[in-house]
C-alpha cells in the first residue's frame, strides 16, 4: 500500500507540474505576442507617468501571475493528496483549500487577462484596462485572498504534530 501511495503521489506531482508548465508557457507566449504587437504599433503617451506605468506595470502583473500559478499548483496538489489519502483535518480545511484554489485561479486568469489588455496597442484604450477598473480588481482580489487565508489560518492548529502535510499548508501562506 505504501509503494502504491508513493507512486500515486509521484505521478500526481508530475501531472500538476506539467499542467502548471503548460499554463505558464501559454501565458508567456501570449505575452510575447502582445509585446511584439506593441513594438510594431507603439502608443504615444500624453503624460510622463503614463510612460512609467506602461513600462513597470507589466512586471508587477507577471510577478502576480507567476505567484498565482505556483499557488494554484501547490494548493491543487495538496487537495488531491488529501482526497486520495482521506487525510483531511476536517471539512472546513477542505473548504479553505478549495477557496485558495479559487483565489489563485481567479488571480491567474484575471491578472493574465489584464496584462494583455494593458500592453496591447488597441485593447489598452478599453475601459477594462483603465487604472480605475484595475484598482477595483485589486480590492476585490485582495478581499478574496484575505478571506481564503483567514479561513485556512483558523483551521490550521498552532502545532503541526497531528496535521498531515502541515509544511505544505504553511508554504501556501508563504506564497
Amino acid at each position: 500500500v505504501s509503494s502504491e501511495t508513493s507512486k500515486f503521489s509521484s505521478n500526481l506531482t508530475s501531472i500538476v507540474s506539467f499542467l502548471a508548465t503548460i499554463v505558464g508557457v501559454f501565458y508567456f507566449s501570449m505575452l510575447l505576442w502582445v509585446v511584439n504587437l506593441f513594438r510594431m504599433q507603439p502608443r504615444v503617451f500624453k503624460r510622463d507617468y503614463s510612460q512609467h506605468l506602461q513600462l513597470y506595470a507589466p512586471f508587477v502583473y507577471i510577478f502576480i501571475v507567476i505567484n498565482s500559478l505556483v499557488e494554484t499548483a501547490c494548493a491543487s496538489w495538496l487537495l488531491v493528496q488529501h482526497i486520495h489519502q482521506q487525510a483531511y483535518p476536517d471539512s472546513p480545511s477542505r473548504s479553505a483549500l478549495q477557496l485558495i484554489i479559487f483565489c489563485s485561479c481567479w488571480t491567474l486568469f484575471t491578472a493574465g487577462f489584464l496584462t494583455i489588455m494593458f500592453i496591447h496597442p488597441t485593447w489598452s484604450t478599453h475601459p477594462v484596462a483603465s487604472v480605475g477598473s484595475q484598482t477595483i480588481w485589486v480590492i476585490v482580489t485582495l478581499g478574496v485572498w484575505v478571506a481564503g487565508a483567514t479561513i485556512l489560518a483558523c483551521e490550521l492548529p498552532a502545532q503541526c504534530i497531528s496535521v498531515a502535510y502541515c509544511s505544505q499548508i504553511r508554504a501556501l501562506f508563504g506564497l
